[in-house]
This record gives structure tokens, C-alpha cells and sequence, in this order.
């Protein structure tokens, strides 16, 4: 845990232990590329110096992942943080650049979304006057709907949300191979840590969409009108 007073935002590392996420995850012989993959985010986060805090499943509490992420969202904003960006630990493409750009977009008063390519999202950046705890913890969190869903409600306080790059996020083995497809970007130790849990040579489709997507835009609402999924 780093903490500066110095500082309105902090950064909220939501990732367990690679023991505990193969629990979940079930990716065969995933421990080591868990433990490099939070290892690498820790790395990124700190590149920022943006205050942040790394909670695992040790210190979040909850009964659901509902209960222990809202939990965890509140704790950083119960230090006296004005806004929070959460990260995980699986997404192996973010960079010190989305936080940055999602910290930018903070300051000018807008909530921010880094969409994942499954319908969730790999990066929140949230104002406090825009979280309320109760409302977050009954969305329908390690769901497809879950990014939709926090777009809804944040647009109920927010008139402006920023939508970061698309990325690809580690949910299954199925992941794991299609990230090896695109390679660049990602470090070499992650690269060959992939690289070694797949075959390449084994052909498999793969769905046709761009690593990063074209789209980084604004979207403004109304006062009427998220996948991240921590599996």
C-alpha cells in the first residue's frame, strides 16, 4: 500500500492472489502467469506515483464479489480520496498511459469506463459524489451485462463518461490464446509465459476484432442515460 496526501485520486489494485484466481479461473498451470501478470500491474501502477492501494483477497471483505469490490471502492475513499480508479490484475496490455489518461479525465469532472472485449471493463475511475456503495453492490457483477449496467448508473450522476481504449482481459484458456495473437504491447516475460501455456501452431478462429479499438470518445448524457469480469 502507498499513500500521499498530496493526492486527490488514488488507485485501487483489486487482484487476489494467482492461488486464489485459479480457484476461479481454472487456466491450467495459470499460478505463474498470475503472479507476473500482478506483478507487472503493481510495476505500471507505481510508474504513475499516484497513490494506490493493492487489496487481495486477504484484506477485502464481503461475502460476494459485489460486497468485497464495493467494500474495497469505499475503504480508498474512507482515506480521504476525492476519486478512485480501479484496476485488476489481468488485463496484460494496460499500460502507465490508460491510467494517466483516465486520471486527466477525472480532474475535468468526467467518470471513466476502460471497456473489456467481453463486455466488462479492465479500468473505473469514479468521482465520490458519484458512488453510492448500495447501488453498486447489487449490480450484476462477473456478468456480460455488468459494464452496461454501471454505465446506466453512473449516468444517473455523471454527464460525462470517458470511454478509454478496448482491451483484452484473462478469464479463461481461451484468453490466454487469443491475447498470444496479439503480441505487441505485452512484455516479453508475459509473452513467453503465454506463449509457453499454448501452442501456436494449433490453428484456432479467432474473432475478428482489433486489439485496441478505434473508438476513444466521450459519451455525454443527459441526467438520464459497464466486462470486465473478476472471476
Amino acid at each position: 500500500m502507498q499513500v500521499s496526501k498530496q493526492h486527490s485520486t488514488a488507485i485501487l489494485v483489486f487482484a487476489n492472489s494467482s492461488i486464489e484466481e485459479m480457484q476461479h479461473k481454472k487456466i491450467a498451470c495459470g499460478e505463474q502467469l498470475f503472479d507476473s501478470l500482478t506483478q507487472q500491474t503493481l510495476k505500471t501502477v507505481k510508474k504513475t506515483k499516484i497513490p494506490f492501494f493493492h487489496l487481495t483477497e486477504v484484506e477485502q471483505k464481503g461475502d460476494s464479489f459485489g460486497e468485497r469490490f464495493t467494500n474495497a471502492i469505499q475503504y480508498v475513499f474512507d482515506q480521504g480520496f476525492e476519486n478512485v480508479i480501479t484496476v485488476g490484475n489481468d488485463s496484460p496490455h494496460l499500460t502507465k498511459a490508460h491510467i494517466l489518461h483516465a486520471i486527466s479525465h477525472l480532474e475535468q469532472s468526467r467518470s471513466v469506463i476502460g471497456p473489456s472485449a467481453d463486455g466488462g471493463f479492465y479500468l473505473m475511475g469514479l468521482h465520490r459524489s458519484d458512488f453510492e456503495k448500495s447501488d453498486f453492490e447489487l449490480l450484476s457483477w462477473q456478468t456480460s451485462r455488468i459494464r452496461k449496467e454501471v454505465l446506466d448508473l453512473l449516468s444517473l450522476s455523471s454527464e460525462k463518461i470517458h470511454l478509454l481504449h478496448t482491451l483484452f482481459d484473462i478469464d479463461t484458456f481461451f484468453d490466454v490464446k487469443l491475447i498470444a495473437k496479439y503480441a505487441s504491447g505485452l512484455s516479453q516475460n508475459i509473452l513467453r509465459l503465454i506463449r509457453s501455456m499454448t501452442s501456436l501452431s494449433n490453428k484456432l478462429e479467432i474473432p475478428k476484432f482489433s486489439l485496441v479499438s478505434s473508438v476513444h470518445s466521450q459519451i455525454h448524457f443527459n441526467k438520464g442515460s459497464p466486462i470486465r469480469s473478476f472471476s
